[in-house]
């Protein structure tokens, strides 16, 4: 970190992680790639972001959650066929502040659970310049 405003503990993004049988992935992700920024595709998984930067862990959940929601049918079918189906909310800890809250609203979780997925949290650790 080379500045004050580096040092504190902030929402990075949301990543959309996949799994499931490698024609599924390759004919869900194969279709998306023009929308969607691809972190990583290879086989039996892929983790994707949504191209569109957000300002907020909530905002980019509510994102994710439309961009899954107005999905054509024909992805919407391979979606469901998945293994499974990730939000993975990044953090980036550093020493500052002491404690920091990331919320996600009611209203958000019961639209994540309708669409079956699991929320994961990678926190990454501070680092050092």
């Amino acid at each position: 970190m080379t500045g004050s405003e580096d040092a504190i503990a902030s929402f990075l993004n949301v990543d959309l992680d996949i799994g499931g049988a490698a024609h599924d992935i390759e004919e869900f992700a194969k279709p998306i790639e023009a929308k969607v920024v691809v972190l990583r595709r290879n086989g039996r998984d892929a983790s994707i972001e949504l191209a569109d930067r957000f300002a907020s862990l909530e905002e980019t959940l509510l994102g994710l959650i439309e961009f899954v929601r107005t999905l054509q049918p024909d992805l919407r079918c391979i979606r469901e066929r998945l293994d499974f189906r990730r939000l993975n909310v990044g953090i980036q800890a550093a020493g500052e502040p002491h404690a920091t809250e990331f919320a996600i609203s009611a209203k958000a979780i019961e639209m994540i659970a309708a669409l079956h997925f699991e929320i994961v949290f990678t926190v990454y650790a501070p680092t050092t310049a």
